[in-house]
């Protein structure tokens, strides 16, 4: 079913034939001569334009007719009803076109309200559903991300677990290789000198550097030369660190310390290291705490530092040297933000010299006031300790005396009854044997079966029990006697 037309379009189609009309009639007049008020008119202005002529062409019919008949003034009256008759109708229907148009327009404007409102319903329903949909993709969206981010981080963390167990695997290996190593190694140290158990610590040494440095380091052994030590570690950056390696228990101050203090100053003074390191890998230092950082001078001003390790784990020494090295490369850039010129090593002795004097002999000469009064003291104290001496000695003396006479008059005083020394070797055999034979030291008579005889002639088990553990302790403290004889 085709829709209506509307009013509007009704008289957009007569405006448009209207100017087609007067201008087909002004082609059939050339002399006819309209103005544009006229083509621009609407359906109102026509209505009325028509109007008026329709009274007009009545008028002119009447005037023919009767114009001889009629006067003037009735013509004159004629016309002015036929003018009056012509607005009233014209009015009117203007009016009526008016009221029609209002009409038209209310129905309109109904329509269009009607439209509207239909149009607002299906774009609220329209972008209900476009926000469901765009909802919907932006969480469908939002879970594709988070499930392809959660998918990476669990490919990350399996990656993760995968090197963390082969790297778990991998040390495990390692510290197998180690226990192994350490085991034979305690199986051989009793076999061992001196010599090849330093070079074992050497080589340890040697191991734990290259690792530190990940292999980007020269390690040479100088051990073989004269006031040297035992490496010489060397990185491309210009890193050159002397390292003496001490595997002996204890360390000597004067064997081990000064000596390698001793290399040190020549190692400086021919400008052969810019680092030195101490590394005790068994006892500690004498008088020198783990960790301490200490720096001494070249001839050209530059600062050497030296480091003091007692290295009782692997990180120990590969921090130690990490550090040594981050700290060497300071002292070369203050060295050159400095820019100090060269000292000569005979002037910067002088001056060391006169610096330790000044220090020196005032300090002398204002213990010399406390030094004699401390004297005075410990003769005094000296004295007094003689003088008790005297009077214990005296004591003693008359308890001797009153010892030896009551040994003469009353002699049963002193006897003790003495335990065989068979009976306790036999009593400690026994008890060595049945701990062998259960894995313990017994607890109770009970344990010996038979042979409890023998520990109750040797006094009892708490008696044996403590000539046992006597005789333990003498055994340890003399093999630990030994053992630092041998690593003397």
């Amino acid at each position: 079913m085709s829709k209506p037309l509307s009013r509007d379009k009704i008289e957009n189609d007569f405006l448009r034939q209207w100017k087609g009309l007067l201008s087909t009639i002004c082609e059939f007049n050339p002399n006819l001569k309209l103005s544009d008020d006229i083509y621009s008119a609407n359906t109102s202005d026509i209505c009325i334009a028509f109007s008026v002529a329709d009274k007009c062409f009545s008028q002119i019919r009447v005037n023919t007719m009767d114009e001889t008949s009629k006067s003037i003034e009735y013509k004159i009256e004629v016309q002015k009803d036929a003018m009056k008759d012509a607005m009233t109708t014209a009015m009117e229907i203007a009016k009526r076109t008016s009221d029609e148009q209002g009409a038209a327009l209310e129905l309109e404007l109904q329509r269009v309200k009607i439209q509207y409102e239909s149009l607002n319903s299906q774009m609220s329903i329209e972008q209900n559903s476009k926000e469901a949909l765009m909802e919907r993709n932006i969480r469908q969206s939002i879970c594709n991300e988070l499930t392809k981010i959660h998918d990476e981080e669990n490919r990350a963390w399996k990656l993760t677990i995968e090197h963390l167990e082969k790297t778990n695997t991998d040390l495990r290996n390692d510290k197998q290789v180690l226990s192994d190593k350490y085991e034979e190694l305690n199986k051989k140290l009793p076999h061992m000198n001196m010599t090849a158990i330093g070079n074992i610590g050497e080589e340890f040494a040697q191991s734990v550097t290259e690792n530190a440095f990940n292999g980007e380091c020269d390690i040479v052994s100088v051990a073989k030369e004269a006031h040297s030590m035992d490496h010489l570690v060397t990185t491309p950056s210009g890193f050159k660190c002397r390292q003496e390696v001490k595997f002996a228990k204890p360390l000597k101050k004067d064997r081990d310390i000064d000596k390698f203090h001793r290399n040190i100053e020549r190692a400086i003074e021919n400008d052969e290291i810019n680092a030195s390191m101490l590394v005790s890998l068994k006892a500690p230092i004498p008088n020198i705490p783990s960790g301490t950082l200490i720096f001494k001078e070249n001839m050209n001003g530059l600062k050497i530092p030296i480091l003091y390790l007692h290295v009782q784990s692997i990180p120990v020494l590969t921090h130690g040297m990490v550090l040594l090295k981050k700290i060497q490369e300071l002292c070369l850039l203050e060295h050159n933000a400095r820019g100090s010129e060269p000292m000569p090593r005979e002037v910067q002795k002088a001056h060391e010299e006169r610096v330790i004097i000044k220090d020196i002999i005032p300090e002398l000469l204002a213990n010399i006031e406390e030094e004699k009064n401390s004297l005075i003291l410990q003769l005094d104290h000296i004295q007094h300790i003689r003088d008790i001496s005297q009077s214990r000695l005296t004591k003693l003396q008359l308890v001797e005396q009153i010892k030896d006479k009551l040994k003469e008059n009353i002699p049963w005083i002193f006897e003790t009854a003495t335990i065989p020394e068979d009976l306790l070797t036999k009593a400690i055999q026994v008890w060595e044997m049945q701990r062998d034979t259960d894995g313990k030291d017994p607890t109770n008579l009970k344990a010996f079966g038979a042979n409890k005889v023998h520990i109750e002639r040797a006094g009892g088990i708490v008696y044996v029990k403590r000539l046992v553990r006597n005789r333990r302790k003498d055994n340890k403290r003399l093999r630990d006697e030994v053992n630092d004889d041998d690593d003397v």
